[in-house]
């Protein structure tokens, strides 16, 4: 098995050299504020099943988005009503994952990542990425850049090191807004109130 090309998160090259590999239809591991995850270009399908090949995740399971900013997630077709803009703009960027309706009667399931690497990332791409958690369907979530590539039997195209995660890290808290009242389907990293 070879091994990922590895960079640091703070590495003068780190921005460029994903940008790279994930416009030339590959995949990454990064860290974000939460987990590390696996991400790719969410126009691009062939990288977007190479995601579900390196996971083991089955495809019926949606992959989540990683937006730069509200604005984004608006021009993608999503329909917010002013209670979902009102909590996503309190707490985004942040470990919040939305899952809210769009124009063409689909759902989307969100972030707008709080990670220096993340934001600079999307803001240089300037389209959304699809992501997920870099573990095995059903595993814990991975702490190093060791662990991931010891867990993967499928690397992805390259890793980028942000660093050993906390024990007690946690993934993002997840609410359904299809729903009325909405629903906290995860209760991950952030404590939440819907009501103020």
């Amino acid at each position: 098995m070879m091994r990922p090309r590895v960079i640091s998160f703070d590495d003068a090259g780190a921005i460029s050299e994903t940008l790279s590999v994930l416009q030339s239809g590959g995949v990454a591991l990064i860290p974000t504020e939460t987990v590390y995850g696996l991400v790719a270009l969410a126009s691009d399908e062939n990288a977007r099943l190479k995601i579900f090949e390196i996971k083991h995740r089955d495809t019926a399971k949606r992959l989540q988005y990683f937006f730069k900013d509200i604005a984004s997630v608006v021009a993608q077709g999503a329909q917010l009503s002013p209670q979902m803009t009102r909590v996503i703009t309190r707490y985004c960027p942040g470990p919040l994952m939305p899952i809210v309706p769009m124009l063409n009667g689909e759902t989307l399931g969100f972030r707008i990542p709080d990670h220096p690497f993340v934001q600079e990332l999307l803001s240089n791409l300037n389209m959304p990425l699809v992501a997920t958690s870099a573990n095995l369907s059903g595993h814990p979530n991975i702490r190093t850049v060791e662990e991931a590539i010891a867990e993967f039997s499928i690397q992805p195209d390259m890793i980028v090191d942000g660093g050993e995660l906390p024990a007690d890290a946690l993934a993002s808290t997840i609410v359904d807004f299809t729903h009325e009242p909405p629903v906290i389907l995860r209760q991950g990293a952030l404590k939440i109130d819907l009501e103020n």
